[in-house]
């Protein structure tokens, strides 16, 4: 078994054999018509603001419209990313979406792929270029109100972003290596806010397969993450010492690299 290049450790794959086929058919959520209510309000000036492609897009990432689950938070599209062609070809030619694509079904024992998962953006629609911070504040209000719609068991957190809102500010990713088990308060917040979820920490693909490809231990912990993540969604996970040993050393390695990530 391979994921992003790399062999599975032999360790995880007990884990992911056990995993079962999941029945995604739950209730109706209503995620799916807040991004999209969002995606159509933009404007700037009297011109629309958002492409038909980009829109559509964006809502077939955040499919299916079903609760509960396992959602995968990135940051927000990137200006580069050309989404004209459609979700196939969108995701094919995004190395992002790519990595989150393999890990799903790595992680699942291949039983799930891209479109049974849900992926939203914590700034959807919104790429790097836009700096209002009203237009941003909102659209992470939707992320938040996409959440509250959605549900989920498991949230695997793959975003960092400055924010005032409770839900963005306790699911957004830590540093490399952390663990949200040491965060009860924010686990507190977040039930406070109606949702019972569990959250995963992890640094965004891009990170692994863009910027820093040449160190394995990111890819590592990326599928461990992951496995980590659907595990929890069936109840069965215990954290291992090699586990601990391996978020410790990327952390290490993502301070030498990149400081603050």
């Amino acid at each position: 078994m391979e994921c992003l290049g790399i062999p599975i450790d032999h360790r995880l794959r007990r884990l992911i054999r056990e995993v079962r086929p999941i029945d995604t058919n739950a209730g109706d959520s209503d995620h799916i018509r807040i991004l999209q209510e969002f995606g159509t309000s933009l404007e700037i000036g009297a011109r629309d603001y958002l492409a038909t492609c980009d829109l559509s897009f964006g809502i077939e990432m955040a499919r299916p419209e079903s609760k509960g689950g396992v959602v995968v938070v990135l940051l927000q599209p990137h200006s580069s990313q050309d989404n004209s062609n459609g979700l196939l070809a969108g995701k094919r030619n995004c190395p992002t979406l790519n990595a989150v694509s393999e890990l799903i079904s790595a992680a699942s024992n291949a039983k799930l792929g891209f479109d049974d998962v849900s992926v939203f953006d914590a700034i959807p629609f919104l790429n790097e270029k836009v700096t209002g911070e009203k237009i941003i504040e909102n659209a992470q209000g939707v992320f938040a109100d996409m959440i509250k719609a959605k549900q989920p068991e498991v949230v695997i957190s793959c975003f960092k972003t400055e924010a005032s809102n409770a839900i963005v500010q306790n699911l957004r990713s830590r540093r490399i290596g952390y663990c949200f088990e040491f965060d009860p308060r924010g686990s507190r917040q977040l039930a406070e806010l109606g949702l019972s979820l569990t959250r995963v920490n992890a640094l965004h693909p891009s990170y692994a397969i863009n910027y820093f490809p040449e160190f394995s231990c990111f890819k590592r912990l990326l599928v461990l993450e992951f496995v980590k993540a659907f595990a929890l969604w069936q109840g069965n996970w215990i954290d291992e010492t090699w586990m601990v040993h391996l978020r410790h050393e990327c952390h290490e390695q993502a301070k030498k690299l990149w400081k603050g990530i």
